[in-house]
């Protein structure tokens, strides 16, 4: 065993150890996350703590037409009409892209529940 594969371990178990999901790589190069006892650790040969999806902001044919748009104070509620060229309009006007996606959140089942604006990447 190299050095960088007992760290990549080590670090693999210390993961598993904190209850972070652990994930190993199949010969495809697909990574499945571990759902076995620590003692299979050593039959894999590549480990990696699996990786925390990160909200990246939306691109504009990404915008949830008809979503409703509220500011991340609760207030200022409006529905989504169109973006175009990095702008998003509404019913209460216009709004850059980058503005929507850092202080607004939206709702597409009517405002029973609210998300932060952006798309989750693994």
């Amino acid at each position: 065993m190299t050095r960088e594969k007992a760290q990549e371990m080590i670090t693999a178990l210390a993961g598993y150890l904190d209850g972070k999901t652990i994930q190993w790589k199949r010969s495809s190069g697909e990574w499945c996350d571990f759902d076995q006892d620590a003692a299979h650790f050593s039959q894999v040969d590549t480990w990696r703590i699996k990786p925390t999806p990160r909200l990246r902001p939306w691109l504009v044919m990404e915008v949830p037409v008809g979503a409703l748009l509220r500011g991340r104070n609760g207030f200022e509620k409006s529905l989504i009409i169109c973006a175009v060229d990095d702008v998003v309009y509404t019913g209460n006007g216009y709004f850059k892209l980058e503005r929507i996606n850092d202080y607004f959140e939206y709702s597409t089942d009517g405002g029973k529940t609210f998300h932060p604006c952006g798309c989750l990447e693994p």
